[in-house]
């Protein structure tokens, strides 16, 4: 290597050494680095902080609402048993719909209550052409009230049943008492319902089993409700709402019935064989196999101020009961023409 090329290498690398003594960060400037490099390190560690704080807060919010949830189960639960005594387990629960017919009606039994809640029959019509629907299932109830033991009154209208029978012709719908997780046992009340061809009458048995230790001991009796507003039927509304009223017939005696022109409440001062609510051209009865009790038995009749119903029709009886074993009440309906 001639020494000019020495001279070049050595100019050069003193002017690389030059421009980096001259480019290098003041102490100053250092320092801002460093504190600018401290202030994102920071940064970060923080947002990693709020990012765990943020699950903390989610998974405790999580937590909280099934806490939440959890109490607000506990407290209906309480709600239900204090409510329901040892039918609380049958308060909960969607109704359902099941049907009994025949070549005459069409009878639609529901889970809530195990009641009788539409009757349709078949060879009639409306003054429209429509199907013709005596009551249905928002206005009109049957149900029966009690006491427990613990001095709760019930209203099976509440509660509701459990299809064990379905068929069309038979349906047997029960109320447990004290439910497992099935909803059933030994002890509860049942309606059994059965049809027979081309007849307007469904026949009832009220099963009452193993509930003498659930029935208050000083209860000799079940009280019946039956309620119903009548529809509009008719091409004119004034005619049926004069031929529209509530009858009864002692069991002893000629019937007898509420003015049709007169909104009445009328006690039953004897034992009764049945009560129809009587609509301008068909009737729904209920009729008792032997006899109801007189004790807090009464009727009533009232015109209806919706346009689309003529009248509200009640009635309120009772059937004896005596803490055996197992017992039955025999009745029937009879839904069609007066």
């Amino acid at each position: 290597m001639d020494k000019n090329s020495i001279t070049g290498i050595v100019l050069i690398c003193a002017l690389m050494f030059g421009w980096m003594w001259y480019s290098a960060p003041s102490k100053e400037e250092l320092e801002k680095q460093k504190r600018s490099k401290d202030s994102l390190e920071l940064v970060t560690a923080q947002k990693e902080v709020n990012n765990q704080g943020d699950k903390s807060v989610i998974q405790t919010s999580n937590d909280t609402s099934s806490v939440s949830t959890a109490a607000n189960d506990s407290t209906q639960a309480v709600a239900l048993k204090n409510k329901f005594d040892v039918f609380a387990s049958a308060a909960k629960d969607t109704d359902a719909f099941f049907v009994l017919e025949n070549e005459k009606l069409k009878a639609t039994i529901s889970k809530k209550g195990g009641r009788v809640s539409s009757v349709i029959l078949k060879e009639y019509k409306r003054f429209d052409g429509s199907p013709l629907e005596l009551f249905d299932q928002e206005t009109s109830s049957f149900s029966l009230l009690f006491d427990t033991e613990s001095n709760r009154v019930i209203n099976t209208g509440d509660l509701y049943f459990i299809p064990v029978v379905t068929s069309a012709t038979n349906i047997a719908m029960r109320l447990y008492s004290n439910g497992d997780s099935t909803g059933k046992s030994s002890k509860y009340i049942e309606y059994n319902y059965s049809i027979e061809p081309n007849s307007y009458l469904l026949d009832v048995k009220l099963n009452v089993v193993g509930m003498q230790d659930v029935i208050a001991s000083n209860l000799n009796e079940f009280s019946i409700n039956w309620k119903m507003r009548t529809p509009f039927q008719e091409k004119h509304k004034e005619t049926q709402q004069h031929a529209s009223t509530v009858y009864f017939k002692y069991l002893e005696e000629v019937p007898d019935y509420i003015s049709e022109t007169k909104d009445e409440t009328k006690q039953l001062n004897a034992k009764t064989k049945w009560v129809a609510f009587k609509q301008q051209f068909f009737t729904s009865v209920v009729i008792a196999d032997n006899f109801f009790e007189k004790t807090g038995a009464e009727i009533s009749a009232a015109a209806d101020s919706d346009p689309a119903y003529i009248k509200s029709f009640g009635a309120a009886f009772t059937i004896p009961y005596s803490h055996k074993e197992n017992e039955s009440f025999g009745m029937k309906f009879y839904f069609g023409p007066n």
